[in-house]
């Protein structure tokens, strides 16, 4: 770390890697500037000492500092990988959804209990779709996370690198709070080369936020409940919270409060009635410490939700947002309270009085009925019907919205078939087709299927449909306008893949072959009237 000087300098404003120019005489290499300080450098690019720049004698700058240049030298590699990865994306048109962000997940340890290590990790995606990278990009108030993706001009995903001291708690609670994944990267050596590192290599990340924490099966702690809680400041300001309850995997004796990834209360369950009253004064006493300003309040006109509902809510959580809102579930969950800037107070519309947030599992994906009954009233705008025509559908699903979860997962000729088992539930099969296919490899398909016996339910993008399906469980699917995967099942909703894949393997009798076949009779019979025509 000593020796560490800056090795990444801005030319024509554009990062680039002082190595870069070394077949270059000296005179006639670019003007190169120091991207903290924008003062002039020179690049030493002997053949004894590594390369690097170097300010003039006495200047003072940051980036003069071993752990500083580090720092920036991580941050500028990483930008400039993404964005060389986003170029030849572009350049061979191999996908219209954009390049796909894997990272390295580590399980947390048990959900409750002393803290215990573990080794278990799995692949996940951090982005799906993003059209743009921007360096130390202002977010939101003063939060500029290091490296931020974007999709039309909205954030998707941040990175923060860590060299000596990792992200502070304010930090993290600011990220949580933008409703988008967020990690911790490792500031080392390797990852300041021209090629340190590539996207078709998933990221090791050493902490992330933004959702819930990964756990593998041994660790994983069941949902207990779920709630959504709004927070009114005095002078306009709102935030959103889901709070959830999970229980102990490892004695099933603990209670565990959390608010999105920040640890409330870890409650004994000694008597079952006292553990209930110990978490709803735990979480009172943090309702009383997120509303602690003066002319602050909290909203939350719901009973805690349970099993389904509550799954619903973490779930939907992390994908239902509204254009730029970014209050999460705000069709499902609208807000009641609206500030009147004239007078500096909050209001309770008369048409929200009465408005309760709890829903039945089986509506819990459509929109509320006050959203629907008076969004203009409320200031918002509800989903257009169109929304789910050319945004959703342009882009084909993909294997990788299920994540790691579910194997084994084989891809063959633009067709992926996934397993999905749980709990002792019979396997079945989701098949997704990725890409425009021909008639034969879908039959190949179904005469995989029938010959294994296996129950097979196909995801498609309604232009890749065929009559060979006609009789087969399919619901459309693909990704939505931000690039998020989902499954659109007409009659039901709007699911995101993984809790479809885990109602399938959980046997809930709407995902069922014949189930879904008769909610999809509808669209086949028009398909099928627009194939003909």
């Amino acid at each position: 770390m000593s020796q560490w000087s800056l090795v990444w300098v801005l030319i024509d404003g554009r990062a680039r890697h002082v190595s870069t120019f070394a077949g270059v005489p000296p005179r006639e290499r670019p003007e190169a500037r120091c991207p903290e300080c924008g003062s002039v450098v020179t690049l030493k690019l002997g053949r004894t000492r590594r390369h690097h720049a170097a300010h003039a004698p006495h200047a003072v700058c940051a980036a003069t500092h071993p752990e500083t240049a580090l720092h920036l030298d991580c941050k500028l590699a990483l930008a400039a990988a993404l964005n060389r990865a986003l170029d030849r994306a572009r350049a061979t048109d191999t996908t219209a959804a954009g390049p796909t962000l894997s990272v390295v997940r580590r399980c947390a340890g048990p959900a409750i209990g002393p803290l215990e290590t573990c080794n278990a990790t799995t692949v996940a995606i951090l982005a799906e779709q993003w059209d743009a990278v921007d360096v130390e990009r202002r977010v939101s108030g003063d939060v500029r996370p290091d490296v931020v993706l974007l999709h039309r001009g909205v954030p998707v995903a941040a990175m923060e690198i860590v060299v000596t001291h990792a992200v502070s708690t304010e930090k993290a609670y600011a990220l949580d709070a933008l409703g988008i994944p967020w990690v911790e990267i490792d500031g080392v050596e390797a990852l300041t080369s021209i090629d340190g590192w590539r996207l078709d290599e998933p990221l090791d990340v050493r902490a992330e936020g933004g959702r819930p924490p990964w756990r593998c099966a041994e660790h994983r702690a069941p949902l207990v409940g779920a709630r959504v809680v709004d927070v009114y400041h005095a002078g306009g300001r709102r935030e959103r919270y889901i709070y959830r309850i999970s229980a102990s995997d490892v004695d099933g004796r603990r209670l565990r409060l959390q608010c999105g990834t920040r640890e409330v209360a870890v409650i004994s369950i000694g008597e079952r009635s006292a553990a209930r009253a110990d978490v709803r004064i735990a979480f009172e006493d943090d309702l009383r410490r997120l509303a602690g300003d003066e002319g602050s309040f909290t909203d939350s006109p719901m009973r805690w939700a349970a099993g389904d509902a509550a799954e619903n809510i973490v779930d939907g959580a992390l994908f239902d947002r509204v254009g730029r809102d970014p209050t999460p579930l705000a069709t499902t969950f609208p807000r009641r309270w609206f500030y009147a800037a004239a007078s500096g107070t909050w209001f309770l519309p008369r048409e929200m009085q009465d408005v309760r947030w709890d829903r039945p599992v089986a509506d819990a994906f459509a929109a509320h009925p006050a959203w629907r009954a008076s969004p203009l009233r409320v200031r918002e705008r509800a989903v257009p019907a169109a929304a789910w025509g050319e945004p959703f559908l342009a882009s084909r699903p993909n294997a990788a919205m299920f994540g790691y979860d579910w194997q084994p997962r084989v891809i063959v000729d633009g067709i992926g078939m996934i397993v999905v088992e749980r709990d002792g539930n019979p396997a079945r099969t989701i098949v997704v087709v990725e890409q425009a296919v021909d008639d034969e490899r879908i039959a190949a398909a179904v005469r995989a299927l029938d010959s294994e016996r296996r129950d097979g339910v196909w995801l498609l993008n309604p232009r890749d449909w065929s009559p060979l399906l006609a009789d087969r469980a399919w619901v459309v699917s693909g990704r939505d306008a931000r690039g998020r995967g989902a499954v659109f099942v007409d009659g039901i909703g709007v699911l995101p893949p993984a809790r479809f894949a885990r109602a399938l393997a959980k046997g809930d009798r709407r995902f069922t072959g014949p189930a879904i076949r008769r909610a999809m009779a509808a669209r086949t019979d028009r398909l099928t009237a627009a194939l003909k025509r």
